[in-house]
């Protein structure tokens, strides 16, 4: 059996714990390059769905969520429309901007038709930012008649800025920073 010194036992300590974490490093850096790992944030904002005494009910819900995963500037939208009741039946869906106006990548912006209580209809955008610079994204829900001049909506907005080519800062139509991972409510447009 062989003996060391202390002097040797702790250098080959040392050897180890070094090729150790460089294998580690190595390791991770490698996964990192085949399967990214992106910090994903998710802001929402949605009607207030609650049937207070005085208000009369809505007739649309809309819930406007954007997703942003890394630190790409590229969102994902999902706008949810439910009908809540029958009249009236025509609703026109959109995603609307501001003066600066991202490029589209993928989905649709609008959609019109008739749609009556409990069913839902859903746009899929995906948008990128491709200046610096503030950007608006509104999302909104008319239901209109034209028969008898009935109208209602309901609307959301973000505003998202972008520094360095990096989404740095979400905020609501009021200008307040939004938490990720947080509903707020948004607004809605009585007849």
């Amino acid at each position: 059996m062989r003996v060391y010194s202390k002097k040797m036992f702790f250098s080959f300590l040392l050897l180890t714990c070094v090729a150790g974490v460089a294998v580690v490093a190595l390791t991770t850096w490698s996964l990192d390059l085949i399967l990214p790992i992106r910090e994903t944030k998710i802001y929402q904002q949605l009607v207030n769905y609650d049937n207070k005494p005085g208000k009369p009910l809505p007739c649309v819900r809309l819930n406007h969520t954007i997703i942003v995963s890394g630190d790409t500037p590229v969102i994902e939208s999902v706008l949810t429309v439910t009908k809540k009741t029958d009249l009236p039946p025509d609703v026109k869906i959109e995603i609307n901007f501001g003066a600066l106006t991202p490029r589209l990548i993928d989905g649709n912006l609008t959609w019109s038709g008739q749609m009556y209580a409990n069913q839902t209809k859903t746009l899929y955008t995906k948008l990128a930012f491709d200046t610096d610079g503030t950007y608006y994204v509104g999302s909104q829900a008319l239901a209109y008649s034209l028969s008898d001049g009935h109208n209602e909506g309901s609307f959301a907005g973000y505003y998202i800025t972008v520094q360095g080519g990096k989404i740095t800062q979400v905020t609501d139509k009021n200008g307040l920073e939004l938490t990720p991972n947080t509903q707020i409510e948004a607004t809605r447009l009585l007849p």
